[in-house]
């Protein structure tokens, strides 16, 4: 790949600030996403999340066929702050707890993932039944996830539901055949780790190859540095009130990395 080109793609692939409601592609509880023509990948703006997320980039450098990682981003706010619909559904809805998230006590902060397509969701589908009827046989029944990647179990990685999935490949599939020897036509874009005690019972203690602990502390990027591009913005562009907002959120994610590090005995 020339220089040049190696820029042009770069710049393609970087974070952007949306100008169009409809460029947003989906709206979660704390997140929403946006893509953008011709970017193969998409901003997602929100709050927090970073030790959860810094996890899922490591997992997604030793397992690239089940996990796509997602990194903070970096954007030069505008003179106006961001656009007032950046933090609501396509209804208009704000999403939850925009007193977290918004511009009134913390920064709305971007981060960057590869674009995919979402998984086709089976008729009737909610997320409490999912996570009843074929989240935890995913995880934990035989062949599933645990078992061929023990490393998430000790993680106690949960919320799986479709919505955090992305097809990958040719695109689109039937989330009810997630499990099946076609899994690597979808990945896991946005788990998250230690699992409530009254979802899965108490946290078990797997016997994982000491390897595979190694290779996790070489790939991990402490909280601290993954959150320079968020911090750098909190400076330059935050109030005083969103700048300690972001230092109580950071505290927060050092606390929680210290809690998925302390599974691994790190």
């Amino acid at each position: 790949m020339s220089g040049a080109f190696e820029q042009a793609w770069l710049l393609l692939k970087a974070a952007f600030i949306p100008t169009d409601p409809q460029q947003q592609l989906g709206a979660g509880m704390f997140r929403t996403v946006y893509g953008q023509e011709y970017n193969p990948d998409v901003t997602k703006f929100g709050y927090g999340g970073l030790a959860d997320m810094s996890t899922l980039t490591t997992l997604a450098r030793m397992y690239p066929e089940l996990f796509i990682g997602e990194k903070p981003a970096y954007l030069d706010y505008p003179v106006g702050g961001l656009p007032d619909f950046v933090m609501r559904r396509p209804t208009g809805e704000p999403i939850s707890d925009t007193r977290e998230l918004g511009t009134e006590v913390g920064m709305p902060f971007p981060s960057t993932q590869e674009r995919g397509r979402p998984l086709e969701k089976p008729e009737g589908y909610t997320a409490h039944s999912w996570l009843q009827s074929r989240s935890k046989p995913l995880l934990s029944g035989p062949g599933g996830i645990y078992d061929k990647y023990p490393i998430t179990e000790q993680l106690s990685m949960w919320d799986i539901k479709p919505e955090n999935w992305i097809g990958a490949k040719d695109g689109m599939i039937d989330a009810q055949r997630l499990g099946s020897p076609t899994l690597s036509q979808a990945k896991l874009m946005d788990p998250m780790f230690l699992s409530p005690r009254n979802m899965y019972g108490p946290p078990v203690n797997v016997n994982l190859d000491p390897s595979t602990i190694e290779q996790f502390a070489q790939s991990y990027t402490p909280v601290e540095q993954f959150a320079k591009p968020w911090e750098r913005m909190s400076d330059q562009f935050g109030t005083l009130s969103q700048q300690d907002r972001f230092e109580d959120m950071l505290m927060g994610e050092a606390e929680r990395e210290q809690l998925i590090l302390d599974r691994l005995g790190l």
